[in-house]
């Protein structure tokens, strides 16, 4: 997935839905024999991590017995501005456009760790 680009512009309601119906949650994990009990299927608006904005969980990796996976994090979707300070701490001074790239180029992970089945109101941590 690419990086949002950086001049200003409006995402149609129309068009998010389509992307909803059509390209997400089918990752290679979507495939997993026990998927089902996958505890955060779905996409995802994320809190708190600076530009990054959603994520599809169907693109998570390494899953294991006790809650934790991975994701790369250029498997996200990111704003392409700044995200601000209430939003990200230091990484709200760099936009989302370059964090995208860099992430890319990096190959770089996150490890998440879920308490069981997540349901709304409940939080997963990123390690």
């Amino acid at each position: 997935q690419d990086v949002l680009p950086a001049e200003s512009f409006v995402i149609e309601n129309a068009e998010i839905r389509q992307y909803l119906e059509t390209e997400a949650g089918n990752g290679p994990l979507s495939k997993h024999p026990r998927y089902a009990d996958f505890p955060m299927k779905g996409v995802f608006m994320l809190q708190y991590i600076g530009s990054m904005l959603l994520l599809d969980m169907s693109y998570a990796f390494n899953w294991q017995e006790d809650g934790t996976f991975e994701n790369y994090r250029d498997d996200c979707v990111y704003q392409a501005g700044f995200a601000g300070f209430e939003q990200g701490g230091s990484a709200s001074f760099v936009t989302g456009l370059l964090l995208g790239k860099a992430f890319k180029s990096l190959n770089f992970t996150s490890m998440w760790k879920c308490p069981g089945d997540v349901h709304d109101g409940m939080n997963c941590t990123m390690l």
